[in-house]
């Protein structure tokens, strides 16, 4: 089972951040030719995607939540929790909003060059979409989560 790091930031805010995860990739054509656009002109909108892609698949990984030493093991689960509760309802919100926007931006689609104003949200809308149907199907108790703390976060 593969392994991927939530770094706790704010336990009052629910602030997480997956920090060690797997680079995104698809099997499907045109999605694939989309994350190779965005990781040729914006790599920092394709590590967005990345992290979408392994919410999507969460209960598919061994979670380890890293947090400094003075926090309690369970609530740093219950922490974990809301979050997700928070991610669904984020997602759901950004589907929304990408689902309006979505059929204006297929004509400028015709447009000669690369296609970024119809790439790029369809991508969103496709990775949000996968990753609101994964954290739907998320079942907490059989999740996999461990905690490691650490003193201080690595400042990359």
């Amino acid at each position: 089972m593969k392994t991927i790091t939530f770094e706790i930031i704010s336990l009052l805010k629910f602030k997480l951040d997956l920090v060690k995860y797997e680079k995104l990739s698809s099997k499907v054509k045109w999605v694939q030719k989309g994350i190779n656009l965005i990781d040729d002109h914006f790599p920092g909108m394709l590590r967005y995607l990345s992290k979408q892609n392994i919410i999507s698949n969460l209960s598919n990984f061994r979670i380890i939540l890293e947090c400094k030493k003075n926090t309690n093991k369970s609530s740093l689960i219950k922490v974990f929790h809301m979050w997700i509760r928070k991610e669904k309802l984020k997602r759901l919100l950004l589907v929304i909003i990408e689902g309006l926007i979505i059929p204006f931006t297929a004509v400028l689609a015709l447009l000669p060059g690369p296609n970024f104003f119809f790439y790029v949200p369809a991508l969103f809308f496709y990775y949000h979409f996968k990753s609101l149907q994964g954290l739907r199907k998320v079942e907490f108790d059989k999740l996999d989560i461990e905690v490691s703390y650490v003193d201080e976060f690595d400042q990359d």
